[in-house]
């Protein structure tokens, strides 16, 4: 017909393509969801095509319910929790005739206990949400139906050359075949590419399917092997642009060897994963991983368990808990030299030095920095000896020594610069740009540290970019740009406490106190010193300083009597009332914003999504979600909607 009527048109519905000369598929997609995150208006979150079908299907069992107040967040979690599957979202809806929504959402848990019963006059396939999984994949060949179940251990999605590590014996052109015929017949969800690879996924729901029939194979553990096994070379790649949405596969695989108790496989991946962990702010999240691995090292040393013990460490003191920290170093360090593995032992002795420096232990610290870049001579290994260079300059620069730090870290960036090591020279040109501002060269400290946030942002790495952006706080306050400082100040100590690091969340309200007035002032350094308190660490020489300058200057204007009393009241606050008073609302801003609130507004109101908003800011999504609850509740409203109405009223749209 085709062939003989060139002008025919024909809208065909199938489960797949028809795979016709001619043909242009549209693809079906699940119905639309309300994001979780936010709240929304009952009109607003009525509207998603989810939770209307949901709505209809529940009123045909029972006329009188509505969506209220009190079950939309539940009618919204059932919708999302079977992934806006239309037969998912009416069999659950059925199940309103005896449960309440928030019942359903509790027995979602396992979904296809519960998504049974369908009309009778609907074939048997369709009348729970399993049977019609089955039939689909029974239509299937046998190496698609293979494919189908171990992609079942994949989370939040995959690689192409992942599913072919997990396939076993398929072959590399079986795999490929196989997902084009799963994304065909709607198994797996083939979503908009982000990055130069593509990334499938099945849904949630879906998945939940495969992993039930993986199990029944009895393949079930032979998959999970070589799903971590995957992620362990991943992960020892080093590639933190690749690893950034791996983050729930580098999960399921920890769990998986930490559930066997697989001593090697924990630590192999919790230590290959450390430096993406570290350079990416999963600081919290890398220790846990790293302490439940290390637990279960009773056996004789391997590199794995040193590496673990020095990643532990380096998280440790990332988070400024010297003590845990020097003792997992040590422990390395140990290891390290039981083993003989010398490149291990350099390594772990420059970890130590800045652990021992921030601790206060400044003699022993210059040894140790000294000793590590000694050993990186005797290997020849030029990155370790710029590594080394720029780790004795930092011990050095906090021990006050600013003339021998310059030239540690001038020798460590011209070393990095020929290497093409960009993260070595971006540490070596921050530390000059501290140097520098320590010595009262304001305009060469703004210079090197605007350069190296520059490429740490570039790289994505958020501790050494939190450092640089404390650090052009400290030039701005020198130079009296106060409110510049501020700006710079706040940045900072938000990004320290999501990271969890202490001593630069104290180095932040210290920078805060500096550039607010005097009552202010004191009730921050009191602050200060209880953050200090808690990480133990010791102060860089120019930092105390400054800190002893602001007091006095706090002290002159308030009198002793109630600088005391303000001191005490900081030490008292928590990091929120910090924050709160020492963010003064911005005029023409009603309700209260804060900059940093406006400046996610604006981008809200111009349509980016949350995880758009924290790209450009550089922030955490999670951090984002804060500041889109924080806007809501002070404008009264609950919707993004709202949100972007007033913002264009306010001339911020």
């Amino acid at each position: 017909m085709l062939a003989a009527c060139p002008s025919l048109e024909v809208l065909a519905t199938s489960r797949g393509s028809l795979r016709l000369s001619g043909e242009h598929e549209f693809p079906v997609s699940p119905l639309a969801l309300p994001d979780l995150e936010h709240r929304h208006e009952l009109d607003a979150m009525g509207a998603y095509s989810g939770v209307e079908l949901f709505l209809e299907r529940a009123r045909a069992v029972r006329p009188g319910f509505r969506l209220s107040e009190e079950n939309a967040e539940a009618v919204g979690a059932i919708c999302a929790r079977v992934d806006g599957l239309p037969l998912a979202i009416e069999l659950a809806a059925a199940r309103v005739r005896l449960l309440s929504p928030a019942e359903i959402v509790a027995r979602l848990a396992h979904p296809f206990e519960l998504l049974t019963g369908g009309p009778l006059d609907l074939p048997e396939r369709q009348r729970t949400l399993g049977d019609t999984i089955s039939w689909s994949l029974a239509l299937l060949d046998r190496g698609a139906r293979t494919m189908f179940t171990r992609l079942g251990v994949f989370a939040d999605g995959f690689t192409v050359d992942a599913a072919e590590a997990v396939a076993g014996d398929l072959g590399g052109a079986g795999v490929i075949d196989a997902l084009a015929e799963l994304i065909d017949q709607g198994l797996v969800q083939r979503l908009a590419e982000t990055g130069p690879a593509s990334r499938p996924r099945l849904l949630e729901t879906i998945r939940e399917f495969a992993l039930e029939q993986l199990a029944a194979s009895g393949e079930e553990d032979d998959a999970r092997a070589a799903h971590a096994a995957f992620y362990v070379a991943l992960a020892r790649s080093g590639d933190s642009e690749r690893l950034e949405p791996e983050q729930a596969n580098l999960r399921a695989a920890m769990r998986w060897y930490l559930a066997r108790e697989d001593r090697d496989g924990a630590l192999a991946l919790s230590a290959a994963a450390s430096a993406f962990w570290l350079s990416r702010g999963h600081l919290t999240e890398g220790r846990r991983w790293l302490e439940q691995a290390l637990a279960l090292d009773d056996g004789p040393p391997t590199g794995d368990s040193a590496q673990a013990s020095i990643a532990g460490g380096l998280l440790a003191y990332n988070q400024a808990d010297y003590a845990v920290g020097a003792s997992h170093l040590q422990r390395g360090l140990d290891q390290f030299r039981e083993l003989g593995d010398n490149p291990g032992v350099a390594r772990a002795l420059a970890a130590l030095a800045l652990a021992r420096t921030r601790a206060g232990d400044l003699a022993p610290a210059l040894h140790l920095a000294e000793e590590a870049l000694a050993a990186y001579r005797r290997l020849d290994d030029d990155a370790g000896v710029g590594r080394s260079l720029e780790t004795l300059g930092r011990v050095l620069w906090i021990q006050g020594n600013y003339g021998q730090a310059r030239a540690r870290l001038q020798e460590s960036r011209a070393a990095a610069r020929t290497l093409g090591a960009r993260d070595i020279a971006a540490r070596a040109s921050q530390g000059l740009g501290w140097v520098a501002l320590a010595d009262g060269d304001l305009e060469g400290a703004d210079a090197l540290l605007e350069e190296s946030l520059a490429e740490f942002q570039e790289l994505g790495d958020r501790w050494w970019s939190l450092r640089g952006i404390c650090g052009l706080g400290h030039v701005a306050a020198r130079r009296g740009a106060h409110a510049a400082a501020r700006l710079r100040f706040e940045e900072g100590l938000e990004t320290a406490r999501e990271l969890g690091d202490p001593m630069l969340e104290a180095g932040c309200v210290e920078g805060l106190a500096g550039a607010h007035g005097p009552g202010l002032a004191a009730g921050l350094l009191g602050a200060a010193e209880r953050l200090r308190e808690r990480a133990g660490a010791a102060w860089p020489a120019f930092v105390q300083v400054d800190s002893e300058r602001s007091a006095q200057r706090a002290r002159d204007a308030l009198g002793e009597e109630r600088f005391a009393a303000e001191w005490a009241r900081g030490r008292a606050m928590g990091a929120a009332e910090i924050l709160r008073d020492s963010r003064p609302a911005q005029p023409g801003h009603p309700a209260g914003l804060t900059l940093r609130e406006v400046e996610v507004l604006r981008l809200v109101a111009a349509g980016l999504t949350d995880a758009q908003v924290a790209e450009r800011l550089v922030l955490s999504v999670r951090t984002v979600h804060s500041h889109v609850r924080s806007i809501y509740r002070k404008l009264g409203v609950s919707s993004r909607s709202a949100a972007t109405g007033y913002a264009f009223r306010q001339g911020l749209g």
